[in-house]
């Protein structure tokens, strides 16, 4: 008995993956990391559970995705266009909202590739509640979770 269509069905089966890659603790952030192997690539603003995000103080600002000192992608967010979700209570996340939806521009997963290292650079002119931490949420095939689910943080060069 052939079991293809069983590895087939796994392979295209899409995980989903979180992890927090900085408290924003002021209006500038910098994080280093490895692109994994993922699809949907999305940032999340998270709240500790228990703090509902109510955007008294709105936040808006810059991102910069760089690789090999070449600006790779820039976008804006702003408190008023992001999207609620759940994606981060089983973290021990309140509250979450995505900066950049796959459907509009830009769709990550066109501009960074797996195994490549960039520095993302988050520069807030109005930065969001103190409390609030940054996230990275991708899916990835079945078949690219046995092989690497994490992103890997790499150590900020001098």
């Amino acid at each position: 008995m052939s079991y293809d269509w069983f590895i087939q069905a796994r392979d295209s089966h899409h995980d989903t993956s979180e992890h927090k890659l900085i408290d924003c603790t002021n209006s500038t952030l910098s994080v280093q990391f490895v692109m994994p192997p993922a699809r949907s690539f999305m940032l999340l603003l998270g709240y500790p559970r228990g703090e509902k995000a109510t955007f008294t103080n709105e936040f808006s600002g810059q991102v910069e995705i760089r690789r090999a000192g070449t600006n790779i992608v820039s976008f804006s967010v702003e408190s008023d266009l992001v999207q609620e979700c759940n994606w981060l209570t089983h973290r021990g996340m309140g509250d979450a909202y995505v900066l950049n939806w796959v459907s509009t521009e830009p769709d990550l997963t066109t501009h960074l590739k797996a195994g490549h290292a960039y520095e993302m650079n988050i520069r807030f002119i109005r930065p969001p509640p103190m409390n609030t931490s940054l996230w990275a949420f991708f899916t990835q095939r079945h078949a690219d979770v046995q092989r690497s689910n994490s992103i890997v943080m790499t150590p900020r060069q001098p």
